[in-house]
């Protein structure tokens, strides 16, 4: 019986890893920085397509906005991560 207890926390505690890795890999994906990133990108790009005026602008405005989307929604889920992180001190004291 105590095996299988050991075996079980085992499982948990890889499993909470692993979904705190992947957490932190999205929210670093949609960070401040990466919305800065994409949106330099989007500016270059725009530049680029000067020949282009307005399919450039188009996609500018698109890539922006869905940048602007993406970190807000991150900036939203941060607070979960906090209390994830904050349960995990706590459990290791």
């Amino acid at each position: 019986r105590a095996e299988t207890a050991e075996a079980a926390e085992a499982v948990y505690r890889a499993a909470e890893e692993t979904r705190r890795a992947v957490f932190d890999r999205y929210l670093a994906d949609r960070s401040v920085w990466g919305c800065f990133r994409s949106t330099a990108k989007t500016i270059l790009t725009t530049a680029a397509g000067i020949p282009y005026p307005i399919v450039s602008v188009a996609a500018a405005g698109a890539d922006i906005l869905s940048a602007v989307t993406a970190t807000r929604q991150a900036k939203a889920q941060r607070w979960a991560g906090f209390v994830l992180h904050a349960r995990q001190v706590m459990e290791q004291g």
